[in-house]
Formats: structure tokens, sequence, C-alpha cells
């Protein structure tokens, strides 16, 4: 598919009371990031695009606008546009120039700085060509929702993400927007992280050469599960080909052309056979147990979860151990406060870089996910090589000398 060209609208990051800062830290670092986010002739292009190219109700384009409510949305197209929000809604219709019912382009705000760079990067890394692509400068995939297969391009516009969204119901925008926003983990306050990071110094080095480096998230967490399973142990190529293989032959049919799948749902493979999987039986069993959790109901796998809960959940699950699990809580549930401490890439980039993660760094607590990312990005292993397991878990051996499957927890840097 071809990129579009950029639109001049943007979806500014929501406002402080929409975005919890663990701790209440970072106040002054808060009023300067407020500083470079889009302003009010800004949102009011915003709020314009979504009226004229979807059917979200007025309150619906406000939140997502960054507006604190319908009544200062329309306060701000008036004074902008000279016409209210449903006036405007109305002459679209009339004039034919509402967008093509389906596809809508808009820009996706942060607060600055942002290492979008590396983001793709590390989405490149774990790219599944049945339902993804990646070039160097934008990023496609298929999700779920619940009118329907959704497609989205990403590229970086400069101060914003640019986002074409490609849907069979345009109801579905607002979720798709957020899921995306949660996957590029835009609503992030990286002024206020790299602050707090930059206390210790040899860290610091590594928040100089990565300002503004996120912690991605995903647009689906059980995909997320299910990769981290596949991953146990084996290359990364290796997990990108069977997680290709069973996307093809399990996924659904997204759209007519270009990519053609989306990821199975937890009802479709918790159907499998796990006899047909091409892995070891006991991570298959592992694979569909978590399935049926989730399509059960009983895991949520998103940034709505209550993480202790579903943390433990999954921990009782065969075959996911404590690395396996603080992974899924970390990218599916957008936990700011992961430090993968028995990860062997992660401790070897600290001990290369002379940083310390005694006491599992309680002194950059809430955003120790961020330290994470930064070691992963400081040490990224090559495709080809084989997963390493957690130092604590590798440990852990039976007397064969082989790691059992309930504690064979890999570096998952690649294919996570």
């Amino acid at each position: 598919m071809n990129i579009p060209q950029p639109a001049n609208e943007a979806i500014p990051q929501p406002s402080n009371e929409a975005i919890a800062r663990p701790g209440g830290r970072g106040t002054k670092a808060t009023h300067e990031a407020e500083q470079s986010r889009p302003g009010p002739t800004e949102r009011a292009h915003t709020a314009r695009t979504l009226l004229e190219s979807t059917a979200l109700t007025l309150p619906d384009v406000a939140a997502l606008a960054g507006f604190s409510g319908r009544r200062a949305m329309a306060s701000s197209l008036t004074a902008t546009f000279g016409a209210a929000p449903r006036v405007l809604r109305a002459q679209a219709r009339t004039s034919g120039t509402s967008a093509m019912p389906g596809e809508v382009t808009v820009r996706l705000g942060f607060t600055a700085p942002m290492d979008f760079a590396h983001t793709l990067a590390y989405l490149r890394l774990r790219t599944v060509p049945a339902f993804e692509s990646i070039t160097d400068t934008a990023y496609t995939r298929t999700m779920h929702t619940a009118g329907g297969p959704v497609r989205f391009t990403l590229w970086d516009a400069g101060d914003a993400i640019e986002c074409h969204l490609e849907l069979r119901d345009t109801r579905d925008i607002e979720v798709a927007l957020r899921r995306i926003r949660f996957l590029l983990d835009l609503d992030a306050d990286p002024v206020a992280i790299d602050a707090l990071l930059s206390s210790d110094p040899a860290v610091a080095a590594l928040v100089l050469k990565r300002p503004g480096l996120r912690s991605p998230g995903a647009v689906d967490g059980f995909e997320i599960a299910v990769r981290g399973i596949i991953g146990q142990q084996i290359s990364v190529q290796a997990a990108r080909m069977r997680l290709n293989q069973i996307v093809t032959d399990y996924g659904s049919d997204a759209m007519p052309d270009g990519l053609a799948k989306l990821f199975p749902t937890p009802a479709q493979f918790a159907a499998i056979n796990p006899e047909a999987l091409a892995m070891p039986r006991s991570r298959a069993r592992s694979l569909i147990a978590l399935a049926e959790t989730c399509a059960s109901g009983g895991l949520t796998l998103g940034p709505e979860a209550d993480r202790d809960a579903e943390h433990a959940i999954l921990l009782a699950l065969h075959g996911i151990g404590p690395w396996t699990a603080e992974y899924i809580r970390m990218r599916a549930m957008g936990d700011p406060d992961i430090l993968l401490t028995t990860d062997l890439g992660l401790l070897r980039a600290a001990q290369k870089r002379g940083i310390s993660l005694e006491q599992r760094r309680a002194d950059i607590s809430p955003w120790r996910s961020y330290l994470s990312n930064h070691l992963w990005a400081a040490h990224p292993p090559p495709p080809g090589s084989p997963h390493s397991p957690p130092t604590t878990e590798a440990a852990r051996r039976s007397p064969t000398g082989v790691r059992t499957e309930r504690t064979s927890e890999p570096c998952l840097t690649a294919t996570g």
C-alpha cells in the first residue's frame, strides 16, 4: 500500500487528568512537557477531521482531539472555523468533502522528544510478514476491532506520527487510535522519565544517546503473550517463521490486497490441535492453555488489566515463568516499572556500561521499564542468534542438563 500524503490535522496527547503519572513525580518536567503539546488551533483541526471523516459522537471527538469536553471543542471550532461541530459535519456531508468511507489519515501527537527511529527498529526485529510490514520509514500491520479488520500505516511526520487507517467500520476509529497510541507509548512523559533516569550518570549516557526512548506496548496483548511463549529457546528468525506459519494457517483474512491476514483471536487459537503446531508439545499445550484462559475472559492482557491479578494468573499457567509474566506485564499491560533483572542480554548491557541493577533499581521507580528498553537498545541481539535464558532460570536444570519447559524463560529482546 502506498503511504498517503500527510494531512494537516493532529491528534494531541490527552490531558494530565487522562494520563496518570505514577508516584506524582516530575511536576516541573510535566509543566515543561505541556509547552510542547499541540495548541488549541491544532486541536480544532483534529476535531474537524474526525467530524468530517467519522461517525464518532461529539464527546468522543472532543476526547480524542484533546479537549476537556464538548463545550470547549465547540468554542474552539467556532473561533477557528466560524461554525459549530454539527454544522461542520453537516457541511462536509452535503458538499461531498468528507474522506472516503473507511479511510482516514490523522496525526498522532506526543510530548517531545521521541526516538521513533528506534521504535521502528524495535518493531522491525519482530516483524511477522503475514500481518506486518516495515520499511526504513514506515510500519504497517493489521488488527482486530469489533467492526472488523483494521489496517494502519505509521510514519514520522516530525512533530507528530502520521497514521493512515483503513477500517470496515469507522466507528472503530477511537479504539484503533487508542491501541496505536499504546503500541507506540505516545502518552509517556519523556521529560520526567529521562530526568529521573539521568540521575544515574551511567544511565544518563544511554538517555543522551536515545532521548525520548519509548517502552513499546501492543495492539493485541494476547499476541504478545503468544510471541513470548513461542520465542522460548529458539532464534529470532525461527520464532518469526513459526509465528508467520501459524498466522498463515489459522488467522482470518483481513484485506483483499497487501497484508492479507489477522493474528488469530484467543478463540481461534484455542481451537487449534496442539499436535499440529511445529514446536515441542509442552509449549504447544502452554499456548492452548493461554488461549483458552483469554477466550473465557480469565485474562484481558491489556492496559485496563488488573496487573497484579493477571500476573498471578499467568504464573499459574503451564510454561510461563517469572520472566515471561513480567515481559507480558510490561508490553501487553503497559506497566512502566518493570526491570527484567533475569534477562541475560539486559544484564550484559548493564555490566558493559557499569550500570548497577542492585535492589532492582528502586531509585528509578516508577520508570524502570524504560531502563530495560535502554539496555536492550544498547545490546541488540543479531537476528540469527539463539535466545539466552535468564540467569536465574538457567540455573534450574534437570539431571540431564536440559531446562524444564516450566522454567525455560528466554531472553526475548528479539521476538517479544
